[in-house]
Parts: C-alpha cells; structure tokens; sequence
C-alpha cells in the first residue's frame, strides 16, 4: 500500500469477537488373523479351549498413544496340530518313480507300493518320498496384524464468517484440553459455544473400535475495525494480528 493512502486511514471502531477451532482425534484399533503353518515359532496351546478365537483383542496396545501404528505378532500358546490331509497322517507320501511312457499322469493312493496303469496296463515302480509336513502332523499358530490409526474431526466455529485459510498458520490459545487412553472423553460441559457444544458430543461417538481420544479447543480473536479512507471495514486475526480485508482496493494489506 503507498504511503499517502496510509495517511488516509483512519480506525473509526472496534469490535473483538471470538472464532473456536474444536478438534478431536480418535485412536480406532482393527485386528486381523491368519492361522499359518510355522514349526518352528510361538508356543503350543495348553488348554482344549481356544482363547485365541474367543477374544479378538489380545490386549495389544501401541507403543505411543495418537500415533499410527502397526502391529505384527504370534499370540503364545496358539500353537495346535492337525492331521496332514496330504500324507494321511503318515509322514510319507508314495510317488511314481517316473510317469508311464503313455503319458497317463493317474495319481497313486497313499498305501500303495506299486500299481498298474490304468491306459496301457504297464507295470509302474513307485517311492515313498518325505512329507512336508512333521511326522505326519501340520502345526498352525495364529498371528495376528494389529493396526492403530487415528481418525479426526475438526469443527470451526466462526461467527465473522471469515475465510479459514486465514487461522491455518495461527497457533490459537489452547482453553480446554482432555486425553482419554482407556476410551472415550468426557462431553463437554459448561462451554459458552452451544454450537461447538453439540459438535463435540457428535464428534466424540463417531467412530467405532476407539480405544482412546482427546479433544482441544483453540481460541482465536478476532477485531473488527471500520476505517474512513472506504465506508468499509477490516479484520485483525489472532494474537498475530494477521489483516483480513475483502473490500480495500488492493490485493496485498499492509495496514499495520
């Protein structure tokens, strides 16, 4: 702005009014299992019962609260056997030594030792060769993948109807603050704003497998000046006194 339109402005009125930025974060937590086979990690179960299936949450926390997380274990004492469908619990499966000169690819039942093809009637060898499986046996454990994500919910309440663009780069003073690590806050209570009020009660039951929340309230002041060079007026934001003027003839303020 040049230097005589700057003599030109005069401040007629003030008037502060407050603008509140109310933001919440959720910490949700998903779980996800997979039964795998693993000889050779976690521990094998002691009881006929299945804990690991009756409850899904393991008890798995993160290691920084409002922080995504992911999580990757074995649950002890999962470990549990099953009979090998593929060897029949034999430890051994019978193979053909080498396919028929036919070509006939028939399979060779486990307790076989020898057989005949079926297409030319050759008399074919066969071996017995190890299972991938243990003895028999297939072990599976479950591990399972625990991801901590945190969801937010902003609200801004603005009675001057003033872009928002302007607050991004406006720290606010903090005038309300609460931290939940065991689930949800607190509603608040006895906050002038019914507005911001409601929001937060909203906000607080919107999201599902939340494990922990905390919530903020940022203030923000707000003046708004009239001045003579135009029958108009301007804003002062924040404790930065950053200018907000939508009607003065230039693009750029420089007021103060």
């Amino acid at each position: 702005m040049k230097k005589q339109v700057l003599n030109d402005v005069k401040i007629r009125n003030q008037v502060k009014k407050d603008c509140y930025s109310y933001q919440l974060v959720c910490v949700t937590k998903t779980t996800k299992k997979n039964w795998e086979i693993n000889y050779t990690e976690g521990t094998d179960s002691t009881s006929d019962k299945n804990l690991a299936e009756e409850n899904l949450n393991y008890d798995v926390k993160p290691k920084e609260y409002f922080k995504d997380e992911k999580v990757d274990l074995i649950v002890p004492n999962t470990g549990v056997y099953f009979k090998c469908e593929n060897c029949n619990g034999k430890g051994t499966v019978i193979l053909l030594k080498q396919k028929c000169s036919c070509g006939n690819g028939q399979n060779v039942e486990a307790d076989s030792t020898s057989f005949t093809c079926n297409k030319c009637n050759k008399f074919q060898e066969t071996t017995a060769q190890r299972c991938t499986c243990k003895n028999g046996q297939i072990r599976k454990i479950l591990r399972i993948q625990v991801e901590f994500k945190n969801e937010y919910f902003s609200y801004f309440y603005n009675p001057c109807k003033l872009p928002e663009s302007y607050f991004k780069n406006l720290k606010g003073k903090q005038i309300y603050y609460e931290a939940n690590t065991e689930g949800r806050v607190n509603e608040l209570k006895n906050f002038e704003i019914s507005d911001v009020v409601q929001q937060s009660k909203k906000a607080i039951g919107l999201f599902e497998n939340a494990i922990a929340q905390k919530h903020f309230i940022l203030s923000y002041p707000v003046w708004k000046c009239d001045y003579t060079l135009k029958e108009d007026n301007f804003y002062l934001i924040g404790n930065e006194s950053n200018v907000y003027a939508p009607s003065y003839p230039s693009r750029t303020c420089s007021i103060l």
